[in-house]
């Protein structure tokens, strides 16, 4: 979803008139639940057609689906759209970007910067927190409270 242009400009509109959003990598289709008695499950990845959505109506498999998107929930990034801790708004928003699985390119196309700047900006975080990978800099930024 983030590869999309204007995803992220979408996102913080939504964020700012209260809604929360988290990102995960890998699930395998999006569910949206009414209540504890109806879910609807969109399957247009697995169906070419485009039909391929799927009301559920039995509250035993609500619940777990309940249960599914809650465990989700709580395995999905946080994005930053405001400033966080010691970041700038735009380092944090990177930040959290790199610590949600995104590329140096989705992170330009979202900031609406380079992919160099990105990786620039990517640079100077790792430097702030003494990490030489990527992945060091996230479980630092995470011991600090960044994301």
């Amino acid at each position: 979803m983030m590869r999309h242009g204007r995803a992220g400009e979408v996102l913080m509109a939504r964020s700012e008139s209260g809604e929360e959003h988290r990102f995960l990598t890998g699930v395998p289709f999006s569910v949206i639940l009414a209540d504890d008695a109806i879910a609807v499950i969109d399957l247009t990845s697995f169906d070419t057609s485009g039909a391929g959505s799927l009301l559920i109506d039995d509250r035993r498999l609500v619940l777990a689906l309940r249960r599914l998107a809650e465990t989700w929930w709580t395995l999905g990034t946080p994005m930053a759209w405001e400033a966080v801790g010691e970041l700038d708004r735009d380092s944090a928003f990177i930040l959290s970007m790199l610590a949600a699985g995104a590329t140096d390119t989705t992170m330009a196309v979202q900031s609406g910067i380079s992919q160099r700047t990105v990786e620039r900006r990517v640079r100077i975080l790792m430097s702030r927190l003494g990490a030489a990978t990527r992945f060091q800099a996230g479980v630092m930024a995470a011991r600090r409270g960044w994301i």
